[in-house]
Protein backbone atom coordinates (compact mmCIF):
# COMPACT_ATOMS: atom_id res chain seq x y z
CA UNK A 1 0.00 0.00 0.00
CA UNK A 2 0.95 3.39 -0.83
CA UNK A 3 2.45 5.13 2.27
CA UNK A 4 1.55 8.44 1.52
CA UNK A 5 -1.75 6.73 1.58
CA UNK A 6 -1.55 5.27 5.01
CA UNK A 7 -0.50 8.61 6.55
CA UNK A 8 -3.44 10.26 5.08
CA UNK A 9 -5.71 7.75 6.45
CA UNK A 10 -3.76 7.84 9.66
CA UNK A 11 -4.24 11.56 10.10
CA UNK A 12 -8.33 10.68 9.33
CA UNK A 13 -8.37 8.14 11.99
CA UNK A 14 -6.42 10.71 14.20
CA UNK A 15 -8.98 13.60 13.27
CA UNK A 16 -12.26 11.52 13.92
CA UNK A 17 -10.84 10.06 17.60
CA UNK A 18 -10.29 13.98 18.56
CA UNK A 19 -13.87 14.62 16.35
CA UNK A 20 -16.07 11.59 16.00
CA UNK A 21 -18.66 14.12 14.86
CA UNK A 22 -16.64 13.47 11.61
CA UNK A 23 -18.75 10.12 10.96
CA UNK A 24 -22.01 11.34 11.78
CA UNK A 25 -22.03 13.21 8.18
CA UNK A 26 -23.79 12.26 5.49
CA UNK A 27 -20.46 12.42 3.46
CA UNK A 28 -19.37 9.94 6.29
CA UNK A 29 -22.25 7.13 6.46
CA UNK A 30 -20.52 4.64 4.40
CA UNK A 31 -18.15 4.42 7.04
CA UNK A 32 -20.37 4.56 9.92
CA UNK A 33 -22.48 1.83 8.75
CA UNK A 34 -19.01 -0.39 7.53
CA UNK A 35 -17.98 0.39 11.50
CA UNK A 36 -21.41 -0.91 12.72
CA UNK A 37 -21.72 -3.96 10.86
CA UNK A 38 -18.38 -4.73 12.29
CA UNK A 39 -20.31 -4.98 15.18
CA UNK A 40 -18.23 -1.82 17.19
CA UNK A 41 -20.41 1.65 17.56
CA UNK A 42 -19.34 4.92 16.56
CA UNK A 43 -18.62 7.77 19.36
CA UNK A 44 -21.29 9.97 19.90
CA UNK A 45 -20.83 13.34 17.88
CA UNK A 46 -19.20 16.16 19.60
CA UNK A 47 -18.87 19.78 19.06
CA UNK A 48 -15.34 21.93 17.91
CA UNK A 49 -16.22 24.90 18.45
CA UNK A 50 -13.61 26.88 19.73
CA UNK A 51 -11.04 24.91 17.10
CA UNK A 52 -13.16 26.68 14.22
CA UNK A 53 -13.12 29.90 15.89
CA UNK A 54 -9.13 29.45 15.90
CA UNK A 55 -8.92 28.35 12.48
CA UNK A 56 -10.90 31.50 11.24
CA UNK A 57 -8.06 33.69 12.89
CA UNK A 58 -5.53 31.70 11.53
CA UNK A 59 -6.53 32.23 7.78
CA UNK A 60 -7.51 36.08 7.83
CA UNK A 61 -7.90 35.83 3.68
CA UNK A 62 -10.48 33.30 3.68
CA UNK A 63 -12.43 35.44 1.59
CA UNK A 64 -10.14 34.65 -1.38
CA UNK A 65 -10.91 30.97 -0.55
CA UNK A 66 -14.72 31.79 -0.35
CA UNK A 67 -14.62 33.92 -3.62
CA UNK A 68 -13.22 30.82 -5.40
CA UNK A 69 -14.99 28.40 -4.02
CA UNK A 70 -18.41 30.41 -5.46
CA UNK A 71 -17.29 31.46 -8.53
CA UNK A 72 -18.64 28.27 -11.08
CA UNK A 73 -15.79 27.00 -13.33
CA UNK A 74 -16.82 24.77 -15.76
CA UNK A 75 -15.99 21.31 -15.51
CA UNK A 76 -15.70 18.75 -18.33
CA UNK A 77 -17.69 15.84 -16.36
CA UNK A 78 -20.22 17.21 -14.00
CA UNK A 79 -19.40 14.05 -11.78
CA UNK A 80 -15.68 14.62 -11.53
CA UNK A 81 -16.73 18.58 -9.58
CA UNK A 82 -18.91 17.10 -7.50
CA UNK A 83 -16.07 14.73 -6.65
CA UNK A 84 -13.98 17.57 -6.52
CA UNK A 85 -15.75 20.01 -4.52
CA UNK A 86 -16.60 16.82 -1.71
CA UNK A 87 -12.92 16.66 -1.54
CA UNK A 88 -12.47 20.54 -1.09
CA UNK A 89 -15.09 19.73 1.99
CA UNK A 90 -13.58 17.19 2.86
CA UNK A 91 -10.07 18.57 3.41
CA UNK A 92 -11.92 21.53 5.35
CA UNK A 93 -12.96 19.92 7.65
CA UNK A 94 -9.75 18.27 8.25
CA UNK A 95 -8.64 20.98 8.48
CA UNK A 96 -10.63 22.51 11.23
CA UNK A 97 -10.07 19.35 13.35
CA UNK A 98 -5.97 19.94 12.83
CA UNK A 99 -4.71 23.39 11.58
CA UNK A 100 -1.19 22.60 12.12
CA UNK A 101 -0.74 19.88 9.71
CA UNK A 102 0.83 21.05 6.19
CA UNK A 103 -0.19 17.88 4.30
CA UNK A 104 -3.70 18.56 4.48
CA UNK A 105 -3.45 22.27 3.09
CA UNK A 106 -0.90 21.07 0.24
CA UNK A 107 -3.47 18.36 -0.66
CA UNK A 108 -6.38 20.84 -0.45
CA UNK A 109 -4.38 22.69 -3.25
CA UNK A 110 -4.02 19.89 -5.55
CA UNK A 111 -7.41 19.76 -5.53
CA UNK A 112 -8.06 23.46 -6.13
CA UNK A 113 -5.51 23.64 -8.89
CA UNK A 114 -7.52 20.96 -10.71
CA UNK A 115 -10.77 23.05 -10.53
CA UNK A 116 -8.21 26.09 -11.26
CA UNK A 117 -8.92 28.34 -8.44
CA UNK A 118 -5.81 29.66 -7.86
CA UNK A 119 -5.81 32.35 -5.33
CA UNK A 120 -7.15 29.53 -2.93
CA UNK A 121 -4.54 27.18 -4.14
CA UNK A 122 -1.62 29.76 -3.57
CA UNK A 123 -3.08 30.35 0.15
CA UNK A 124 -2.85 27.05 1.43
CA UNK A 125 0.07 26.52 -0.23
CA UNK A 126 1.42 29.50 1.90
CA UNK A 127 0.19 28.28 4.49
CA UNK A 128 1.39 24.61 4.72
CA UNK A 129 5.23 26.06 3.30
CA UNK A 130 4.34 28.40 6.81
CA UNK A 131 3.64 25.17 8.97
CA UNK A 132 6.17 22.99 7.38
CA UNK A 133 9.06 24.72 5.01
CA UNK A 134 10.26 21.19 4.22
Amino acid sequence: MDPRKVNELRAFVKMCKQDPSILHTEKMRFLREWVESMGDKVPPATQKAKLEEDTKEENPDSKKVEEDLKADEPSSEESDLEIDNEAIDLFTDAIKLNPRLAILYAKRASVFVKLQKPNAAIQDCERAIEINPD
